[in-house]
């Protein structure tokens, strides 16, 4: 097989986009996925939604103080599992959780998130037919508090950038008849957007196969190493479970996998896995118009075609990858509490996001290693940025005028 010009390691929705942009700007790429498909981890398992509203990072005030209430309930929508490998982690996490950091990161994030629905709209206008639709976000609110806290929301800084509509109950329930008497309030986000992310992972690696991408499967990378010194000749190594495949570049877009395989390069990437559970219901059950993020209960559901998904929860868990039952429980209540939902779900699902401690992904190419590029660390993003992503990391490659935000997002932070 001849050598490809970039071999990247991943085939998540980062990843796929990463490699479609690459082959078409010219590159010779090989994408090397251990699972027996693509799109199967996280990126699987996505609430669909681009959403420039879920753009405050997780290192943030209030994640702390929600955190430590939360901290003794099993079934709480955010959570940790202590042990001692994560108190390296929280260290960095409880720095960075000031509220100057997070509205600094909240504003980057938010503009990256827009620029990224630019770029999916392009693709769409190409001809790539993943579900988009940009038709708005509905936020509800079922607390005591609920009008109030709504009003807040629509009032805040971010807020106004969104366009934000502050409803009364009776309005959001003209929006999404499915709503309940629940809802006391809602705030409709008019630029938000949806895709199906499965179909959105299958889209990407067609697009990408048009291009040239080799696409392998089954294929488990276990080690990198890099050439020392510079040169044209320079590359990467890259060991996987098929025998060792070089490049002259190499894409790390494994997910919370990602940590190990910097490690074998010198590079200290601080990732936790963040596990999520997505349960789905078929439509009839749950027959809705919109996407909706429910407030209180810290859900986000999406209409796609002839199912409805919702997703919830963030255990930072290291890479354990098992499965907890109590853990979609509450997402249960929620779709009986808010969308009356009375049926049992079609499957239940989880992963794990890749998470940092700051909260912002981690996209560009280290001072040790400028061969090696990283993009991970999305954390509930990988969706909405993954597009913007792979548009950076290609431009990365090609020795392009950086990003802008590229230096806010560099592996040398940490």
């Amino acid at each position: 097989m001849r050598a490809p010009d970039v071999i990247v390691v991943g085939g998540g929705i980062v990843g796929l986009c990463c490699a479609a942009d690459l082959a078409r700007a010219g590159a010779r790429v090989e994408l090397l996925e251990r699972a027996n498909g693509v799109g199967e981890g996280a990126s699987w398992g996505n609430a669909g939604l681009f959403a420039p509203s879920h753009a405050r990072p997780i290192a943030a005030p209030e994640s702390v103080r929600l955190g430590v209430r939360w901290m003794l309930r099993r079934d709480a929508p955010f959570g940790v599992r202590p042990r001692p490998s994560l108190a390296p982690w929280l260290v960095r996490f409880l720095r960075a959780s000031t509220r100057a950091r997070a509205e600094a990161g909240e504003l980057l994030q938010r503009q990256l998130c827009m620029e990224s629905i630019g770029v999916m709209r392009e693709l769409v206008g190409d001809g790539i037919d993943v579900g988009f639709r940009q038709e708005g976000c509905l936020t509800v609110h079922t607390a005591a508090d609920g009008e109030q806290r709504a009003a807040a929301e629509a009032a805040s800084p971010a807020g106004v950038a969104q366009g934000a509509r502050l409803l009364s109950a009776g309005e959001a329930r003209a929006l999404e008849p499915a709503l309940t008497d629940a809802v006391r309030a809602g705030v409709l986000l008019p630029h938000e957007a949806t895709c199906d992310p499965v179909r959105f992972s299958a889209a990407m690696a067609e697009l990408g196969r048009t291009h040239g991408v080799t696409v392998r499967t089954g294929v488990e990378v276990h080690g990198l190493r890099a050439d020392r010194g510079g040169g044209e000749s320079a590359g990467v190594t890259v060991a996987t479970t098929r025998g060792e495949r070089r490049a002259g570049h190499v894409v790390v877009a494994a997910g919370a996998w990602t940590g190990r395989l910097a490690a074998a390069l010198g590079v200290t990437l601080p990732l936790q896995g963040g596990k999520g559970y997505a349960v789905e219901w078929d439509l009839p059950a749950a027959p809705m118009r919109l996407p909706l993020y429910l407030h209180d209960e810290r859900c986000v559901t999406n209409p796609l075609g002839d199912r409805l998904r919702i997703t919830g929860g963030l255990l930072l868990d290291g890479l354990d990858e098992r499965f907890e039952p109590r853990r979609t429980l509450p997402i249960e209540r929620a779709a009986a509490n808010v969308l009356g939902v009375r049926t049992r779900p079609r499957l239940t699902w989880r992963g794990l996001r890749p998470c940092t401690p700051d909260g912002l992904p981690v996209v560009g190419a280290h001072g040790r290693v400028p061969r090696a590029i990283f993009a991970t660390g999305h954390g509930m993003l990988g969706v909405t940025l993954a597009p913007l992503t792979g548009r950076m990391v290609a431009g990365v490659v090609a020795g392009d005028p950086p990003h802008a935000a590229l230096a806010r997002l560099s592996p040398e932070r940490f």
